[in-house]
């Protein structure tokens, strides 16, 4: 059969508590709401508790014979999160490199 990718955010939503349950109960209300029974792959950042909020909803998609694929790609890590996540580490790393030159260079200049 064919069909048509569509790409949607389709709400924003305070979760009370930020267990992988709570999120994952949050998740599904949004989904029954706009009547969705189906999902290929959910985005999120790297917190553990997403992790259980996404496991939730692929338990319940294959559960109930909704599933796409198992499930196998519904869980997917925010490239741009990742991303952020290396470069700012690495800068970490490069700080200090930058303040060691600065100080040899105080020492050089004041020697």
């Amino acid at each position: 059969p064919e069909w048509n990718l569509h790409k949607k955010i389709i709400r924003f939503f305070l979760v009370k508590g930020h267990k992988g349950d709570d999120i994952g109960k949050a998740l599904e209300q949004c989904l029954m709401e706009w009547g969705i029974n189906k999902v290929m792959t959910i985005t999120v950042d790297n917190a553990s508790a997403n992790d259980g909020g996404v496991g939730y909803i692929r338990k319940k998609m294959i559960k109930t014979g909704n599933s796409i694929a198992e499930g196998k790609y519904m869980h997917m890590r925010c490239a741009a999160h990742i991303i952020n996540l290396i470069v700012t580490d690495g800068l970490k790393e490069l700080d200090e490199s930058v303040k060691r030159v600065r100080a040899a260079v105080r020492y050089i200049r004041n020697g």
